[in-house]
This record gives C-alpha cells, structure tokens and sequence, in this order.
C-alpha cells in the first residue's frame, strides 16, 4: 500500500474517531445510502438556520458544507452554535450502536434510480474506485444493490421517521414538516416553506448565479446530484431483464417492500 493511502486512511481514522467521541446525546443523525437526496434534505436544514439566524443569507454549497456536519468528515467537538435547529449529523454508514438512543432521519429513494446515479458518479471520481460497466456495479458488494438493502435493513427499525426521496418530489413542504415533527423540532409553518422553496434546485442555482461564487470540481459533484434528481425513473434506460431479477431478487431476500419492484 502506498505512503498516500496509508495516510489517507490514517486520516479517516481520525476523523471518525474524533466524530464518535464527539456525537451528543440531542444529535439527530441524518442517515442515507450514497446519492438519495441526502444534500437536499442538507439545504433545507440550513435554510432553516439562514432565515431563522443569516437574515435570509442565501446558502451556497460552500456554506452547507462548512455548516452540515458529517461524521468522519468533521470535527463534532466543535460547539454547535445555532438555536434554530438541533445538530443534524450526516451520514452514509450502516447502523451502529454507539446511534442508539438517537433521533433519526432516514432517507430513502428507489434503489434502481440511485444505482444509475451512484454509477455516474463513482466512474466520473478522480480515483477511479469503480472501473466496469452498470451491470457489474450493481452486483458490486460495496456500491450495488446488496449493499443498498443491508444499509436500509440496518436503520429501518431504528428511525424516528422515514422520509423517501419520491415523496420530497411530490410535496417537500408536507415531508418536511413531517419530518420535522417526527424528530421533535417546532419550526413555524411559514419559515418550512420559505426553507423548502429556497432548497429546490432552480432557486439554488439562482442564488449562485447571483453570488457569482466560483464554482468548483467539488461544487460540480454535488450539483449534479440535484440536477439529476428530476429524473424519477431514469433505470429503465439502464437496467435489463437480467438486472431487474437479480434486483427483484435481492430485495426481496431483505424483505423490503417499500418499492414495488
């Protein structure tokens, strides 16, 4: 193993130890397999922080980021410092023990649709993690289908509320209060749906036009997330019938009936 990965790895360590030692017992975990809409839920959470604290500063992918926390990414000793909202803690983990006790937001989106995104997104990385056509990445052990039931299996009986990514399409202004409620935080009516109108992509991609901030490769990563999110549906341009029973299959092997596959 080179000297980069060890340290790189070294550094990941740390990372997550520094995240567990500092997770704290009011921290609502935010929980949701790679490219589920994870970030939208991130946006509208910080709105909610902008509009209560910012004087309706608007939120840019730079401002979420330095603000979201994410286990094994960010320092949770630091204080949180707003009154807004609890402290939300992203992350792509299966359950753990030491999130017993937590509220928790799980955040789910048909498995087919995410395969597709997950599948752009590893083949387009810098570092090539995943190198082999669609068919193979979804029979992947760490990026494909199994991978996404164990996750949802994992968290399922542990979440306070379950929020799907279908479901934010159709009304986000109603999950959102919904998921709100469920994980014991009061937000006024009206300031979830300024958050929930401000967190959608076109209004996002307005208040960057208008900030003129410099769109970065990572910015470029996270934006495309939001840019493919209209497009429910889009594994049928993916998936052949070879593909579509070994989903079937895996899915139910997990017993997961939320998506009718």
């Amino acid at each position: 193993m080179s000297f980069a990965r060890l340290k790189q790895r070294a550094s990941l360590l740390w990372y997550y130890s520094i995240g567990i030692l500092g997770l704290r017992s009011n921290d609502i975990i935010l929980t949701s397999f790679p490219k589920s809409g994870n970030t939208w839920i991130r946006f509208f959470l910080c709105n909610l922080i902008s509009l209560e604290e910012w004087g309706g500063e608007p939120v840019t992918f730079p401002k979420l980021n330095a603000t979201m926390p994410e286990l094994g990414v960010n320092n949770l000793f630091k204080v949180w410092k707003y009154n807004a909202i609890p402290r939300v803690v992203k992350t792509h983990k299966p359950y753990w023990r030491i999130f017993k006790g937590h509220r928790v937001i799980l955040l789910v989106r048909d498995p087919r649709d995410v395969m597709v995104s997950y599948y752009h997104f590893e083949k387009e990385k810098r570092d090539k993690s995943f190198v082999g056509s669609f068919s193979e990445f979804i029979r992947h052990p760490t990026f494909g289908v199994e991978a996404w039931c164990e996750h949802f299996a994992s968290w399922r009986s542990e979440a306070s509320v379950i929020v799907t990514y279908e479901d934010l399409q159709h009304d986000d202004v109603t999950e959102f209060s919904r998921m709100l409620q469920a994980v014991d935080v009061d937000v006024d009516e009206r300031l979830i749906r300024e958050a929930a109108t401000r967190s959608r992509f076109e209004s996002m991609r307005k208040a960057e036009e208008k900030e003129g901030v410099r769109r970065s490769g990572e910015f470029f990563e996270e934006e495309g997330e939001f840019m493919r999110r209209g497009e429910r549906g889009q594994w049928q341009e993916y998936f052949n019938s070879e593909d579509m029973q070994y989903t079937r299959r895996i899915v139910g092997k997990h017993d997961i009936e939320e998506y009718n596959l």
